[in-house]
């Protein structure tokens, strides 16, 4: 989707690095990634490097693994090393074998074992993720715009509750006691 003449007046005021943002756009339109201005604009408002998430869509491209965008953008966010995040992360195959994982752990506890690993690990990201967003610099906050803000950290919170109480589940078929 190209970028109008006005969208780019409107990300320039905001003191946003057109040419950039632009650039990002078409760059993950072209790795078959679909995105909107908006999600672009709101992960460099947050403080996000979008040519990181470029780069790893490109990435996941060539290693022939589809990856969530939202994930990526996430990830990014919470400073992940996004080639580790789609070699091991939270991609579409990564999504199946956690889903086998899961329907192991209920019978088999090491596989419960395993499982709760990765959820933990899961869910330390979206507390990384939640402490990314709440800090960021006044005026980006300001730019960025208190709706759009609350709600990243509402979809954030949301992700963080389903996560801590699929943990309860997996620990007990893991026999292990809550943390």
């Amino acid at each position: 989707m190209p970028v109008t003449l006005m969208q780019r007046l409107a990300l320039r005021l905001q003191g946003l690095p057109v040419s950039r943002v632009c650039a990002a756009l078409h760059a993950l339109e072209k790795e078959g990634l679909s995105i909107d201005l908006r999600e672009v604009k709101g992960h460099v408002l947050a403080g996000g490097d979008i040519e990181r998430v470029v780069d790893a869509a490109r990435y996941a491209r060539k290693k022939g693994v589809k990856v969530n965008l939202k994930a990526l953008l996430a990830g990014e966010l919470a400073g992940l090393d996004l080639k580790d995040f789609v070699d091991q992360g939270y991609t579409t195959e990564a999504a199946r074998q956690e889903q086998a994982l899961r329907r192991a752990a209920r019978a088999d506890p090491a596989a419960a074992r395993e499982l709760l690993k990765l959820r933990e690990a899961n869910l330390a990201n979206i507390h990384a993720l939640a402490e990314k967003i709440d800090s960021v610099p006044f005026l980006q906050k300001l730019l960025m715009g208190r709706t759009r803000r609350e709600e990243m950290l509402r979809s954030v919170k949301q992700h963080q509750a389903a996560v801590e109480k699929e943990l309860e589940q997996i620990r007990q078929w893991a026999g292990t006691e809550n943390k």
